[in-house]
């Protein structure tokens, strides 16, 4: 049987409100869900990173990484420390046997190994009688690696010469260390500028 016009008026406007009325068609209504929830989910990943409860992986990466470059920072002290203080014995415990470095004292060549050092330890730095003081600036660390790390800084020495008057001397280092056995060790440097061994006995 036919379905009366009053009948076919309504279906009509059932059509009329479902699909168009709104600018909706109901094909598009999971997209719009879609939308809907995206945004929301959005939003609370948003609140939830701002608070610190995403990606804690992550975040104990940057952890770890923030505590190997300040170990790196302080190798780097303890090492020039014990340059200061003529104490070849704690400076081959922080150094590779067959470290290589580019420094003013070698005049543009390139060293390996321990012998070109020990000279200054010996004849230089161990016979200082002075106070040297020496200041390490704005070190900046590259993580190259879980065991490899490069640190570029300023240095600057402070000593009295022979005369009693101040000086002060200015370096741009860069050293590359490697943890070996958990232990770390610098297997290369670059020094440019002053000397790094002042003689002010």
């Amino acid at each position: 049987m036919p379905p009366s016009s009053k009948e076919g008026e309504d279906n009509k406007t059932q059509k009329v409100n479902g699909a168009v009325g709104l600018g909706i068609k109901p094909a598009m209504k999971s997209v719009f869900d879609l939308v809907a929830r995206t945004s929301l989910t959005d939003v609370v990943h948003a609140d939830k990173a701002q608070d610190g409860y995403l990606d804690s992986s992550a975040s104990s990466a940057a952890c770890d990484d923030d505590g190997r470059k300040g170990e790196i920072i302080k190798m780097t002290e303890q090492l020039t420390q014990a340059m200061m203080a003529g104490d070849y014995e704690s400076y081959t415990k922080l150094v590779d046997p067959q470290m290589t470095c580019f420094e003013p004292e070698s005049c543009g060549n390139l060293i390996e190994g321990m012998e070109f050092h020990k000279f200054y330890f010996t004849n230089v730095l161990s016979k200082n009688s002075k106070t040297i003081n020496t200041s390490i600036l704005k070190p900046y660390v590259h993580m190259l690696g879980e065991d490899t790390a490069c640190i570029a800084y300023t240095r600057l020495t402070q000593f009295v010469d022979r005369s009693g008057m101040p000086h002060s001397l200015q370096s741009e280092e860069t050293r590359v260390w490697q943890r070996v056995d958990g232990k770390w060790q610098n297997i290369h440097f670059h020094c440019s500028g002053s000397p790094a061994s002042p003689q002010c006995k």
